[in-house]
């Protein structure tokens, strides 16, 4: 059936008890020697194993097994009674908004230790419903003729346990022998410590309810019977903290003053008084090791604030992170919860993940501008090159790069995709662009007027609108400039040719007007205008160095041959209520930020 294969699979990398290796002729065979079982029960045992799960949810099974196991509730009880007695498994039962249900159909090998750590666990959940019943010991097992063997008990003093000492235990499977000050000797599997603990605070709460006992423990601790009666119900660690440690000073005095009073009440009262001042000393504790990892995770954004080429390679990250990661558990998820992920639409996170690579937020303006300049110079050449190649063998090579602006420009953002990936990246996310020149100017130079981090953004992008100006726009490459430097490097007797061929008019006629500069740039002198676009970048990218390009080769076959992956870049015109708009949401953003 669907299901048992699926459990199967779920089990089949742990060691399953033998009855689940078991042909059905030897499973019979098995039930035989067990003990007298019905046909409906033998059935109901089948059934049970087709799952492979030694520790199988009970509402599952009957869910999954059939309609007619809908209908033998009982004879699964019966037959679990009948393993149990044989020392195979059991029916292990959960205490549920206070009523006892089945939980678990287990199954072992004879005697093992997950046999008896079952059944202590279902021991206990019974004992969870009788405020009266004592704590389980060894003695009330003998009595129904169960002796767990020595071999797997532990000895523990109940000064270990502790909310990181039950979660640790909680998986294995462990007996413990835990011997108490207060006069008894309790035992306990690993799995239900924290039952333990419940019950020591049912147990309590039970002599609670007895107006002498909750009297004088209002007097021991200070404070109100209404505030005892309130805070009983919750777990509060301060008042269970306060409570046990009260009734342990006292003691004395309390079986002088009640006779009535039973060891359960002193034996309940160490065990959550170890408890709770073992959970306030490990929550001090945490507390003190999350500040440091705290420390530890910002003072890695500040190494990588303090990278002299702004940039971090994942390779480089890793090495950072590593000898953190092994000092707290689950620290690279956290600092990429806490310092990369984007949870904000407005601002950027502490470190920005581009392809790649890392980059401080104050950094990303500075390395923008930086690239995009030194991006800028290293493709001027290489056009110019290309240019004068071109003039100079009449295009031979049959290079299209300057047909047209809009192959010009995929020429642009193929180059800068080969030559610096992080930066064709950014190109892609104009938005980030724009809240790192908001946060680079407002955060950290200070600028408060937002009309002047307009004038820096009017750089990059088309105005009005948070979108790229076109590339060749963006890295100060026009096409007229590029051709007039190249005209220059022509011998005289090409350019002779070119002028009396009427191809330098032609081609000067043919770049004049496609990516003109923008009026208001030509009308500043251009130091003046080197120093706007360059703005923030000199300061923080000072000690940002470039590296050459390695784009040496053959340009004018790869630029001739080379098939184009980005669409024509088209120009889009804006209305004005759309630029409107979309500058009211630049200053509704910026103010947001103040």
């Amino acid at each position: 059936m669907p299901e048992a294969n699926e459990n199967a699979e779920v089990q089949e990398t742990k060691e399953l008890p033998s009855v689940f290796q078991m042909d059905l002729p030897k499973r019979e065979e098995f039930l035989s020697q067990v003990g007298s079982f019905t046909q409906e029960q033998r059935r109901i045992f089948h059934r049970i194993c087709d799952f492979f799960d030694p520790s199988l949810d009970y509402n599952r099974f009957v869910l999954h097994a059939g309609k007619d196991i809908l209908f033998a509730n009982n004879q699964i009880e019966i037959l679990m009674k009948k393993i149990k007695n044989a020392h195979y498994g059991l029916l292990k039962f959960q205490v549920v908004d206070g009523e006892l249900k089945p939980n678990r159909i287990v199954i072992t090998n004879r005697d093992s230790i997950e046999f008896y750590t079952s059944l202590i666990d279902d021991e206990i959940q019974r004992n969870l419903l009788d405020e009266s019943k004592p704590f389980l010991a060894m003695e009330e097992l003998e009595e129904q003729n169960l002796t767990v063997p020595f071999d797997f008990v532990d000895s523990i003093g109940p000064e270990v346990l502790s909310p990181a000492f039950i979660k640790k235990n909680k998986e294995v499977a462990k007996i413990y022998s835990m011997k108490l000050k207060t006069g008894a000797t309790l035992i306990i599997a690993s799995g239900g410590l924290e039952s333990l603990v419940t019950q020591s605070q049912i147990r309590i709460r039970g002599y609670l309810k007895n107006t002498s006992f909750i009297s004088i423990v209002s007097r021991f601790m200070g404070i109100k019977i209404s505030d005892i009666q309130k805070k009983m119900s919750g777990k509060d660690p301060r008042f269970w903290q306060g409570l046990s440690t009260k009734v342990l000073q006292n003691r004395e005095d309390l079986q002088l003053r009640l006779k009535h009073l039973e060891a359960s009440l002193f034996q309940a009262s160490e065990i959550l008084h170890h408890y709770y001042m073992n959970s306030a000393s490990e929550e001090a504790n945490e507390r003190k090791e999350n500040a440091a990892r705290d420390a530890a995770l910002e003072e890695l954004c500040m190494e990588i604030l303090r990278k002299e080429n702004f940039i971090v390679s994942e390779e480089e990250l890793n090495k950072m992170i590593k000898p953190l990661a092994k000092k707290w558990e689950g620290f690279r998820d956290l600092f990429f919860e806490r310092s990369v992920k984007v949870t904000t639409k407005v601002g950027l996170p502490p470190i920005l993940g581009i392809n790649g690579h890392y980059i401080h937020r104050d950094h990303v303006y500075p390395y923008f501008r930086s690239e995009l300049s030194m991006q800028g110079r290293e493709l001027r050449s290489h056009y110019i090159q290309l240019m004068e190649r071109m003039l100079r063998t009449g295009n031979k090579d049959r290079i299209t790069t300057f047909y047209t602006r809009e192959t010009f420009n995929d020429d642009i953002i193929d180059m800068i995709r080969i030559e610096s990936p992080v930066l064709a990246e950014l190109l892609k996310k104009p938005r980030i662009i724009s809240e790192a020149i908001v946060h680079y100017f407002k955060n950290l130079k200070k600028v408060r007027d937002v009309s002047k981090i307009k004038d820096f953004m009017n750089n990059f992008f088309d105005k009005g609108v948070i979108k790229f100006k076109e590339p060749d726009h963006l890295l100060d490459l026009y096409l007229l400039e590029i051709f007039e430097e190249a005209y220059r490097f022509l011998s005289w007797w090409r350019k002779l040719f070119l002028r009396l061929s009427g191809k330098r008019d032609g081609f000067h006629s043919q770049y004049s007007g496609l990516g003109d500069r923008d009026l208001p740039d030509n009308a500043l002198p251009n130091k003046k205008k080197a120093e706007g676009r360059n703005s923030g970048a000199q300061s923080s990218g000072s000690r940002y160095t470039a590296e050459p390009l390695s784009r040496r080769r053959d340009s004018s076959k790869t630029t001739a041959g080379r098939r184009r992956h980005t669409p024509p870049i088209n120009s889009k015109q804006y209305n004005l209520k759309q630029r409107n708009r979309a500058w009211t949401e630049f200053e509704d953003a910026f103010g947001r930020k103040n």
